[in-house]
């Protein structure tokens, strides 16, 4: 039936867009119909709306299948709502499927989809405190905490109004991300009302949620240095579960147990009431669970030397069997403290570097959550503009039809010579002008708020850019200065080994440091002046010749500068822009050269460009290589040989283009050096 009525709505549409095109408008009839058969091809074969209640069923027995098949059960019973019109289960459907696509790590799905849930419902239906819950969670996921923020107080505020027993949920969420974000005092207060209202429910809802309340307490506390307060709230937690019936304590047993373990543990000292806590939990020993209470017994056992146990737990726990980053970088780190208290730094060095790379992967995963939460971010945002400008442009359309056809009727009518109809069509103009220039007007203005959001993101990132690089250098000069510090005090010890890792750590850090360096001089082009003062090509050459005067000397280089144009044959150009592309490509000479380096500079004009030349007798590179060198971070050496970022090319490349001119490779060859040319057109410069 639902397909039958769909069917009878794009008929009707197709029979409107005919009449339009008759009227000479077939641009907008073609655009139509097409939209209106799109529409009807949308809907899924075998999927209607009476079918809606078999979905259903199929959908409330669906929590243990894998996540492809609750996504296609998801789908089914979305597209059988949207035919029924039931908006309480496409928000049903529309929601779970934007969490299963939040669980799979894809941001544009999730947020499309809780998009759908959000519209499709009324702020009273309670569905939608949940709604915009999730939505703060993918936000808070990705790193925009101040959009995730936004979503909760959303959320809240629909609580507060409609359905208070549900405040606890975007009250907990607020509690929890400013924990993490370290505004401890803020945190305290929203847990507070999390607990006044966890008080007030009734079994066993009220002990489930007591029992999170005090362990987020007892967190709280521990990171504000009040281990006591820590401890009574900790205890409180586990008391609360001794109420709960056993269909709910595997749920909440494990993280209020370890939790309590690691207060006990770590800050009070006491190993035997972390043991009989961490015992208790071992009824819920199963699943990924199974591998967290674990990792809390390696701790136990570390902290009271059991060395044995803590060697057969290691040994049955490999760390690539264990799934969840989070949990393995804990793990790890357990076992490279119980290699070096037992004297294997042979084993806890490679575990060490194998930590390194799991937490530069996790960073890494961390900025790929965040690019593809800020991508799916601005194509929503970009999408909906469209939406809007196309409906827009539909109405001004339409009105433009009825324009036509009153002045089709009035030009008939005018041949009766009724002066009166001229007087009513001469106002029907001057309102569809007022009309018209109301919507040009709106349109300028939705235009220009979407160009100012647009440059509020870029300097949003620019910001986080240069507060990342800014905040990381004051930790890594101290990292470099402790590193010395320690290497000088520790060659009295004469331990080779100590000198050898401390010599590493000094290492990568001069070269992170470098790095940050190199990256901020990258985003610097950005905000470079191209308008600034000016100069000869040659006066240009010497300033680049005189920033790499040391690496000249030091390598006793030889830099041919064969005779540039004197004004007025070659204009004058950007000084500091031009300056640190020369020194760009010195330097690049200068460092891979295993001889002692002669370095041609040189000037060819054609017909359309100007064309600078440097040519060295460096150590080349495979031309397959030509485009590459030019991208950020690229190396085709290891850092080991030659030093550096390799963000030089790609720095004056950026450059380059600013001034509408370009850099590539003339000419390389292994073994034989490389030509560079620095190339600017006629009449630009």
């Amino acid at each position: 039936m639902e397909k039958q009525t769909t069917f009878h709505k794009v008929w009707a549409r197709l029979s409107i867009e005919f009449t339009t095109s008759a009227l000479g408008k077939w641009p907008i009839a073609l655009t139509s119909c097409l939209l209106s058969l799109m529409s009807f091809a949308q809907v899924p074969e075998g999927v209607e709306g009476d079918q809606l209640a078999t979905i259903i069923s199929q959908f409330n027995e669906s929590e243990d299948l894998p996540v492809p098949a609750q996504m296609k059960i998801d789908s089914m019973g979305l597209q059988a709502a949207r035919l029924k019109g039931d908006s309480h289960w496409v928000a049903v459907f529309a929601y779970d499927l934007g969490k299963l696509h939040h669980k799979q790590g894809d941001f544009e799905g999730a947020l499309q989809s809780l998009e759908e849930a959000r519209q499709s419902i009324t702020d009273t239906a309670e569905i939608k405190i949940s709604i915009l819950n999730y939505l703060g969670l993918v936000y808070k996921s990705g790193g925009d905490y101040t959009t995730a923020l936004d979503y909760f107080r959303q959320s809240l505020g629909l609580a507060e109004t409609y359905h208070p027993h549900k405040q606890v949920l975007p009250l907990g969420n607020i509690a929890s991300m400013l924990r993490a974000q370290k505004d401890y005092d803020k945190a305290l207060y929203y847990i507070r009302r999390v607990n006044n209202i966890s008080r007030q429910l009734a079994p066993p809802s009220r002990s489930y949620n007591l029992v999170y309340d005090y362990t987020e307490m007892s967190l709280l506390h521990k990171s504000l240095k009040q281990v006591d307060s820590a401890a009574i709230y900790a205890e409180k937690a586990l008391n609360e579960l001794l109420v709960l019936g056993l269909e709910y304590r595997c749920s909440a047993t494990v993280f209020a147990h370890i939790s309590a373990a690691e207060i006990f543990l770590d800050d009070m000292g006491l190993p035997q009431r972390a043991y009989e806590i961490l015992e208790a939990a071992k009824p819920c020993q199963k699943g990924s669970n199974a591998i967290k209470l674990k990792v809390a017994y390696a701790k136990y056992y570390l902290a009271t030397w059991q060395p044995e146990k803590l060697q057969a737990l290691l040994n049955t726990l490999p760390l690539d069997s264990i799934y969840t980053q989070s949990t393995r970088i804990r793990l790890a780190e357990v076992a490279i403290q119980f290699y070096e208290k037992r004297g294997n730094y042979l084993e806890a060095y490679q575990l060490a570097q194998k930590l390194k790379k799991e937490e530069q992967e996790r960073y890494d995963s961390d900025q790929q959550r965040f690019t593809a939460l800020f991508n799916a971010r601005y194509r929503q945002r970009a999408q909906e503009e469209q939406i809007k400008q196309l409906t827009k442009q539909r109405e001004i359309d339409q009105l433009r039809l009825r324009v036509w056809v009153i002045t089709i009727g009035a030009i008939l009518f005018l041949f009766s010579g009724a002066v009166a109809n001229l007087a009513w069509n001469n106002r029907q103009k001057r309102r569809y002008n007022h009309r018209l220039k109301e919507e040009v007007e709106a349109k300028t203005l939705a235009l220009s708020t979407t160009n100012e959001n647009l440059r509020e993101i870029i300097e949003e990132m620019s910001r986080f850019n240069y507060i990342v690089s800014h905040d990381m250098k004051e930790p890594l000069r101290n990292i470099v200065s402790f590193s010395q510090l320690a290497s000088r005090r520790g060659k009295a010890y004469e331990d080779k080994d100590l000198q050898e890792y401390l010599g590493f750590i000094l290492d990568s850090g001069q070269q992170l440091h470098q790095l940050i360096s190199d990256v901020m001089e990258f985003e610097a082009i950005n905000k470079m002046s191209f308008e600034g003062e000016t100069a000869p090509i040659q006066q240009i050459l010497d300033k680049a010749l005189h920033l790499n005067n040391s690496a000249i000397e030091q390598k006793q280089a030889t830099v041919n500068i064969r005779p540039m144009p004197e004004l007025p044959e070659l204009p004058e150009l950007p000084d500091a822009p031009l300056v640190l592309i020369f020194r760009n490509l010195l330097e690049n000479s200068l460092k891979y050269n295993k001889n002692t380096p002669v370095i041609d500079i040189s000037y060819e004009p054609t017909a359309e460009a100007h064309q600078f030349f440097v040519k060295d007798n460096g150590i080349g590179f495979d031309p397959k290589y030509q485009e590459s060198v030019f991208s950020m971070f690229k190396r085709l050496h290891h850092k080991s040989v030659y030093p550096g970022s390799g963000i030089g090319l790609a720095t004056s490349r950026k450059i380059a283009r600013r001034l509408k001119g370009d850099i590539f490779v003339h000419q390389a060859a292994e073994g034989s050096g490389a030509t560079f040319c620095l190339t600017f057109p006629k009449g630009i410069v």
